[in-house]
């Protein structure tokens, strides 16, 4: 997964509809005719201004069945030969961290290549010299006109080539009024909620997704439409963007199957991944991944991976 990015592009065409995680969800219907202009884009790579003046576009892609979120992929090239491209999860009107770090989930990438360049080879996001996850820049949405059909909003970040250990500063990035076309399935209004898992390699797409918030805690409780499959994920309110481990006191999961068997996480294990915990619009996102164990009978386990989940909390 260390080039996500180049396989969410690859994706593009190919996806599949996804329905729709709870029926109370308000949804924008693309219909209208595509835009054939191209938008514009431009920012400081490390001082130095760049306008890509051949073509920016965007793509937003439905989730599919085999676990890839939804997600907005932008792409922007010059005429003289540079490139940046970045794939966002939830294709939504906020601003989406940036993290570098070898990718353990889908997460926000980055990529961009310069042929100017004495040396080659792309520079990415993921690709930072530190083994450790680490915020290194933002990408804000912050706007989706879905009758004109374009997308604006701003950027900063960090990006890395491990080849020659160099790094691109991008600062003073907008994009502005770029066309996207549409691969499946609804664009999300701004707030709705989402939540998917694998559990036993099988995509588990929650019918209804209920937040709750406690005394210094949230809870997110995901289930299918017939309360047979429940996940609950619990953490502090002011948790912060970045990969957790599972404690059980401050961060906590649960995997319920028929109402009767119960598989908790071991504390000190799985992933919890915060991508953003916005105390204004209040919605938080993330990743996760835990081996839940029965509580009757721990050698039946549940594994759960690719979770990813958006909410916004009441």
């Amino acid at each position: 997964m260390k080039y996500l990015l180049l396989s969410l592009i690859v994706l593009i065409g190919i996806v599949s509809c996804q329905k729709e995680i709870t029926d109370e969800v308000t949804v924008i219907t693309d219909t209208t005719i595509l835009p054939i202009d191209t938008g514009k884009l431009e920012a400081d790579i490390d001082s130095v201004h760049w306008v890509a003046n051949k073509e920016v576009k965007a793509e937003f892609l439905a989730a599919d069945s085999n676990g890839t979120p939804a997600l907005i992929v932008l792409t922007a090239t010059s005429s003289n030969g540079r490139e940046l491209n970045f794939g966002l999860l939830d294709s939504g009107v906020h601003v989406y961290s940036i993290f570098s770090g070898s990718p353990t989930f889908f997460q926000n990438e980055v990529e961009y290549s310069d042929s100017t360049s004495p040396a080659k080879g792309s520079f990415y996001s993921t690709d930072s010299l530190s083994s450790s996850s680490m915020k290194i820049g933002t990408i804000s949405i912050t706007s989706i006109d879905s009758v004109n059909k374009t997308v604006t909003g701003s950027f900063s970040f960090k990006v890395f080539r491990q080849s020659d250990t160099t790094t691109r500063n991008f600062t003073n990035g907008t994009f502005t009024k770029v066309p996207y076309t549409k691969t499946g399935g609804s664009i999300p209004a701004p707030g709705s909620d989402s939540f998917h898992v694998k559990i036993n390699d099988t995509l588990f797409n929650a019918y209804t997704v209920t937040p709750a918030n406690g005394v210094g805690a949230v809870a997110i409780n995901a289930s299918d439409s017939l309360g047979k499959k429940t996940v609950v994920l619990s953490l502090v309110d002011t948790i912060k963007p970045g990969t957790y481990s599972f404690d059980l006191l401050t961060r906590s999961a649960i995997y319920t199957l028929n109402t009767t068997t119960v598989y908790a996480v071991t504390p000190g294990t799985g992933l919890l991944q915060i991508l953003e915990n916005n105390t204004v619009s209040k919605r938080v996102r993330g990743n996760f991944s835990f081996v839940g164990k029965s509580f009757i009978n721990p050698t039946d386990t549940a594994r759960l991976t690719e979770g990813y989940f958006s909410v916004e909390l009441p």
